[in-house]
């Protein structure tokens, strides 16, 4: 099967509408949600800065991203606050993404002559699985994960068209890879292994195909300029931040713990294609043993053997920047970003593998694929209503602050940091009075506790006792965190004391409890 862009451009148009509009269907319920959580920092970082600061500065931040900070700003000058088109962009991103995950996989038939005339249902299962795998919701849901998102569709494309060098011999594919490949370094750091990842395709086309000594140099030798702009990029980023690492420390990001490290494998590999559940671990071994019979079934087909090494170890290679990074393999959907670009090359490996063990029955691997596709889709669905829950309580708390009068000083008791780990604020407080109320309309603001609920019911209960406020959870599920030790004491996950302060003014007590915003004056 070889296929041609320029015949079949009308059908390319048609599959990447199709996947959109599945794309939107899928996000559908976040698709009006507010800002969360680090939305609101970074919004008003490109606000105060300009988009182009951050090519040179990043203002203060430990990450350097920025083209991520450029394609906010452009988000700010085309909708402003409105969050509905934060969510559109990356939506259509995620769909780009997965209709690149269709073709890549659609091209990688071709290294299999077994494939034929289901080359396309096995492209098909990649891009569709990729578009509902529910290990999704927090790289395209939550705005400030675009990075994530912009990245994997910068990589993409970027092998695309390195794929269409090979096969065509024009230079012009080439320097549009590179230049590809440059923008998702500019995106997000966890791109630097691609050089790697073009030799690793290299070495997997040599052993398939003929080696010859010109052959091997010429091929290994094209992944050279690949090295170069990565280098050129870490003088840019060094000149930047000041460091190499940067980001979450070189603690974090060059784990020495082997057995951290292995475990971290086992846990991000499971996450990359199951939502968090408690039996999480047994049922990937379930999946490891399926997996190892299939080889099995397969092992006297070379190139499908072969292909998945391939596909196995570009995942590996991906993992390799977030593998000292943590994912929430039971509970929610935490750090499940790290395995965004990555579930890209296990995606397409469990289709391949499932085809061929199943060929002789394709009905039942159509069948089959449904099935897992609309479970995908309906975990998806409720995964997102937390997101969801959580935009609603981000803008009841937001626009109910302009409720309250002016004054120097605020308290703010309890704020929602997570509902079943959909972000709700964290470190976004003080940006989202810079966006939607101003920070002159209070001079000091004391956020003093983050608290993690269960529902949007939770509530809190407040009782006052002369100079102090006994402040404590009415559901067991949730709890108290970072909690302000100069103003509060007798702290525990359940409840603390507020201490007043002897304050010669007015000022507010903010607290959020059972879906309301209340106040109240410490005089």
């Amino acid at each position: 099967m070889r296929w041609n862009i320029k015949r079949n451009a009308t059908f390319m148009l048609a599959m990447l509408s199709i996947f959109i509009a599945a794309g939107f269907l899928s996000y559908l319920n976040i698709l009006t949600s507010f800002f969360i959580a680090d939305d609101f920092g970074q919004i008003n970082r490109v606000v105060t800065h300009g988009p182009w600061a951050f090519f040179l500065k990043p203002c203060g931040w430990v990450f350097y991203r920025p083209l991520y900070f450029v394609s906010l700003y452009a988000d700010y000058m085309l909708w402003g606050l409105n969050p509905v088109g934060y969510h559109t962009v990356n939506i259509i991103l995620h769909a780009f993404n997965a209709f690149l995950v269709f073709w890549l996989a659609l091209l990688l038939t071709e290294e299999i002559s077994s494939a034929g005339e289901y080359g396309y249902c096995i492209a098909l299962a990649s891009g569709f699985f990729f578009l509902v795998l529910p290990s999704h919701t927090e790289a395209v849901t939550w705005i400030s994960c675009r990075g994530d998102v912009l990245a994997t569709f910068f990589a993409l494309s970027s092998f695309v068209s390195y794929l269409y060098f090979r096969r065509l011999h024009l230079i012009g594919y080439y320097m549009i890879s590179l230049m590809l490949f440059t923008c998702a370094l500019f995106t997000k750091e966890s791109t630097v292994v691609f050089p790697l990842f073009i030799f690793f395709y290299e070495l997997y086309r040599l052993f398939s195909g003929g080696r010859d000594v010109v052959n091997v140099t010429a091929r290994l030798s094209s992944g050279l300029p690949y090295a170069l702009i990565l280098f050129l990029y870490f003088i840019a980023r060094y000149s930047a931040l000041g460091a190499v690492i940067g980001g979450y420390g070189r603690e974090r990001h060059v784990p020495h713990d082997i057995v951290r490290i292995a475990g971290n494998i086992v846990v991000f590999s499971a996450r990359a294609l199951f939502p968090p559940m408690r039996a999480l671990k047994a049922i990937f071994a379930i999946v490891c043993i399926v997996w190892i019979w299939l080889c099995y079934k397969s092992r006297k087909n070379r190139a499908l053997m072969l292909l998945s090494l391939f596909l196995l170890s570009s995942f590996l290679l991906f993992l390799l920047p977030v593998i000292g990074l943590s994912i929430n393999y039971a509970k929610d959907t935490q750090g499940e970003r790290f395995v965004y670009l990555p579930s890209v090359f296990i995606v397409v490996f469990v289709v391949f593998m499932f085809y061929y063990a199943l060929r002789k029955r394709v009905m039942i691997f159509l069948s089959f694929g449904l099935c897992i596709a609309a479970s995908c889709a309906i975990l998806l669905w409720k995964t997102n209503g937390n997101w969801n829950k959580a935009g609603i309580i981000s803008k009841n708390i937001v626009y109910s602050l302009n409720k309250v009068p002016q004054a120097n000083t605020i308290f703010i008791i309890s704020l929602p940091d997570t509902i079943n780990g959909a972000y709700i604020f964290r470190n976004g407080i003080l940006s989202a009075f810079d966006l939607f109320v101003g920070r002159d309309y209070f001079k000091r603001i004391y956020v003093l506790s983050l608290c993690d609920i269960s529902n949007e019911n939770d509530g809190i209960v407040i009782t006052s006792n002369g100079d102090y406020y006994y402040v404590g959870l009415i559901s067991k599920n949730g709890n108290f965190k970072k909690i302000n030790r100069y103003y509060c004491s007798r702290i525990s996950t359940m409840r603390f004391v507020f201490n007043k302060p002897k304050a010669r003014e007015v000022a507010p007590v903010i607290f959020y409890a059972s879906g309301k915003v209340g106040m109240r004056i410490v005089e």
